[in-house]
């Protein structure tokens, strides 16, 4: 009940309500893997309870240690909450695990997307490059991804690389990707009847 509380909630843009009611979900039943992915997502949109959803993920990276997933969203969180709160984020810490996401599944194009973005706030455009260059080979049609590459080779004095990248995004842009409803309320429902249908892999 509070999972479908939470889609609910998610689906008519109340965030952070929807965050609550996973973080309810997850304390009732904290072997269930299903609303961690949830609580991710609608975390992602949202700006309160950052203690409490990065001891959640650390919970679901325990409980299903080979999915990409929690590696990922608890990446996400710990450095989105660090700059809610104002504090400098481990960014050493934040790359470990976007890096163990993409080993743990090397179809995944957002953790390089987001060790791209990593790298770029760190300066180190190369290696920034080189995730840029992952994620559209993995995702071709992520005109985010293609546009920050671009920037990218811009920031490195190649411009017909970056030029090619522009042509790419403008032509993908304002286009709803195949996967733009994973922010949805459906996509919430279909991860979750998903996970119910598969057990778990064991550690």
């Amino acid at each position: 009940l509070w999972i479908g509380l939470g889609i609910a909630l998610y689906s008519g843009g109340h965030s952070e309500d929807a965050v609550g009611a996973f973080l309810r979900a997850t304390d009732l039943n904290p072997a269930d893997p299903r609303p961690y992915l949830s609580l991710g997502k609608a975390y992602d949109v949202s700006s309160n309870s950052t203690a409490a959803v990065n001891t959640r993920l650390n919970q679901w990276m325990q409980l299903e240690p080979r999915n990409a997933q929690p590696y990922y969203y608890c990446a996400l969180s710990l450095w989105k909450g660090k700059r809610n709160s104002g504090l400098d984020p481990d960014l050493g810490k934040i790359e470990s695990l976007f890096k163990e996401s993409a080993l743990l599944d090397p179809t995944f194009p957002f953790a390089h997307l987001q060790l791209g973005n990593l790298y770029t706030e760190e300066d180190r455009i190369l290696e920034a490059i080189g995730e840029y260059q992952d994620t559209v080979r993995l995702k071709p049609a992520l005109a985010e991804a293609h546009y920050h590459l671009g920037q990218a080779f811009l920031r490195t004095g190649q411009k017909e690389l970056w030029q090619q990248q522009m042509v790419i995004y403008e032509q993908l842009h304002g286009k709803p990707s195949p996967d733009a409803d994973l922010v949805e309320g459906q996509s919430l429902v279909k991860s979750i009847k998903g996970r119910s249908e598969t057990s778990l892999v064991p550690p």
